[in-house]
């Protein structure tokens, strides 16, 4: 009976080992995200409201140029935007009457890579 040799060749385990550690030495930054949680002044969640960020408070009160395109709120009220800019944000707010001009309309620091910045904006 023929014994077959288990013994992984040097040059395997070496580059194995190798590109075990490369791999823990790189670091992939993630562009920062904002996640907007849209609440009525009881902090019951809105659902199919529609949210639009912006650079500048001029875009965001003629409600032109959004940085990406207006998105719904999910059932829970929550909306996402990814792959945004380290920069602090203006939001705007509508379901039928009800907004959020009078209320929160800015991101309250600068967005951070690698973070989701989380953000609740009531509506009345």
């Amino acid at each position: 009976m023929r014994m077959i040799s288990t013994r992984i060749p040097f040059y395997v385990a070496f580059l194995t080992t190798f590109v075990l550690l490369l791999s823990s030495c790189i670091k992939i930054d993630v562009p920062p995200s904002i996640e907007i949680h849209v609440v009525d002044e009881f902090s019951n969640p809105i659902d199919q409201a529609f949210v639009g960020i912006f650079q500048n408070v001029d875009e965001w009160g003629m409600k032109e140029n959004p940085v990406q395109a207006w998105k719904k709120t999910q059932e829970d009220g929550t909306v996402i935007f990814v792959e945004l800019l380290e920069m602090n944000y203006y939001v705007v707010v509508e379901k039928g009457k009800l907004n959020n001009l009078r209320n929160e309309i800015r991101t309250t620091e600068v967005l951070k890579e690698n973070r989701i910045t989380k953000l609740v904006i009531h509506i009345d």
